[in-house]
Order: C-alpha cells, then structure tokens, then sequence
C-alpha cells in the first residue's frame, strides 16, 4: 500500500500506518502511526520502543539504548513518507549534518519524531528533523539530504 492510497482513502481518521521496511523488520525502530501529514511541509509520527528488539540483547544487556542509527532511521522513514505524499516517489536518506544527540532512548519509551521540508524538488531534498519524549529533546537533526529514487537522472552536457 502507497500513501498515495493512504490518503485517497475515503475515510481517514487522522492516523496512518507506517508499513515497517527491511531495517525494521529486522528489529529495528518502527513508526507506529503518522499524527500529522501538512503535505509540503511537515509530518509527526509516534513511535513507541518495546523492551523486545532485538538488538536490546546486544546493546547493551544491563542498560539498554536504542542506538542513534535507528533513531536517524526513524526520521528518515518520516521523511520519506512526506516527500511521497508531496512530489511522489521513494525516497532515499543521503546524508545528515548538524547532528546532536541529547538523550538516551531506553525500552518503553515513546517517540514523537517531527520533519520539517526546508527545500525539495522532483530529485532532492533538505529537510530538518527531531525526535523528543514528553519534553525532552532526544535528536535534532539540522539537514537531513534526501534523494528520490524514482526521479530521471539528470542530464549532463
């Protein structure tokens, strides 16, 4: 199911599913549910951390962390559902700067990640990024480089 179905739906009550991909599959983060879709400008999922992923048992075993990769990973799946339901195609992270890590992401936790769109084409885009619990910061990402996979390459002379 593409969110373009997703939102041609006829009903829709405000909450939109986020199929899991491969990473989260695997065990990693995935969003729960999209609270917010401003298309061409913003969207907020929750996600929420159960104490059953898989990579708790590795990292670490008597303090648990959710590592900073799958949090990047969380916002680029946001990301990405946006970009889609705005220009169309799938959307691929390709680098991130700016980035600052305030806080640990322990089992239980619940997540509220937001996206914003800074500048965006039919082949690129910049947007910005956070993750909070209640109030506290968790991840800000100043600019987050996406690419859609979907786009014609450009020519080149």
């Amino acid at each position: 199911m593409t969110i373009d179905s997703m939102l041609s739906a006829p009903r829709w009550d405000g909450e939109l599913r986020v199929p899991p991909d491969e990473l989260a599959r695997a065990g990693g983060l995935c969003l729960d549910r999209i609270v917010e879709l401003h298309v061409g400008a913003r969207a907020v999922a929750l996600a929420n951390v159960p104490n059953t992923l898989a990579v708790f048992d590795t990292h670490f075993q008597r303090f648990p962390v959710l590592p900073g990769v799958l949090l990047l990973h969380g916002i680029s799946n946001l990301a990405d559902t946006l970009l889609a339901a705005t220009v169309g195609g799938q959307w691929q992270l390709t680098g991130v700067r700016r980035v600052q890590f305030r806080h640990y992401v322990r089992p239980g936790d619940q997540l509220r990640l937001a996206v914003d769109i800074r500048e965006h084409d039919r082949a690129h885009a910049v947007l910005s990024g956070r993750i909070t619990i209640g109030d506290t910061v968790v991840v800000l990402a100043r600019e987050l480089a996406m690419v859609n996979n979907s786009a014609p390459p450009k020519e080149v002379p």
